[in-house]
């Protein structure tokens, strides 16, 4: 399946998000194994240099309870379990630490997979918002 043209990639819209739409399902389905949600962030800073409580600041404070610090330029790979969460080990779960307990932030990937979306997809007026709002419909059925 491929476009040649714009009117060739317009008629594939549909088909696009048809896929997006599949991968929302398996993610609220919890067809998605924790693996395969996995982030890798390029750390920018030392842990203790991060003033905002970022996803990867909190990745690094688990590290640093477990001895390993990071220097900037290595990545760091995490899960979001709940990403609103005020507490470090709540809001993710290192990789290396990487538990099965099913809990991930829906939401988040929710909205990760609508930015993918977009950046295929803005070309033709389609924004997250839109597509977000497509896939928390999926919610309901």
């Amino acid at each position: 399946m491929g476009a040649y043209d714009t009117k060739e990639f317009h008629d594939l819209i549909p088909d696009c998000f048809e896929i997006i739409c599949d991968h929302g399902r398996h993610l609220l389905n919890g067809d998605v194994a924790p693996v395969d949600l996995v982030i890798t962030s390029r750390v920018s800073k030392n842990v203790s240099s991060y003033e905002v409580n970022t996803l990867v600041k909190a990745a690094l404070l688990q590290l640093k309870d477990q001895g390993i610090f990071l220097e900037p330029g290595q990545v760091v790979r995490y899960i979001v379990k709940d990403e609103a969460s005020s507490h470090y080990n709540q809001r993710g779960c290192i990789a290396e630490n990487l538990c099965d307990d099913g809990r991930v932030d829906v939401g988040f990937y929710l909205r990760k997979i609508a930015r993918c979306g977009e950046s295929i997809l803005i070309p033709f007026g389609y924004k997250t918002e839109y597509i977000e709002k497509m896939l928390h419909k999926l919610k309901l059925v």
